[in-house]
């Protein structure tokens, strides 16, 4: 099985008004699926 996902960067991003958009420290988990089958990963971005 092959899962391909496209991620937005402001989505792992915080705004400052003085450093402006930074991101945010992972690991965030995804989790894709609804069911027994479902998968989890994590992955450092």
């Amino acid at each position: 099985m092959t899962v391909d996902a496209d991620l937005d960067d402001l989505g792992f991003s915080k705004y400052d008004e003085t450093a402006g958009w930074t991101a945010l420290e992972g690991p965030f988990t995804i989790e894709v699926g609804r069911s027994a089958r479902d998968v989890e990963f994590e992955m450092t971005l």
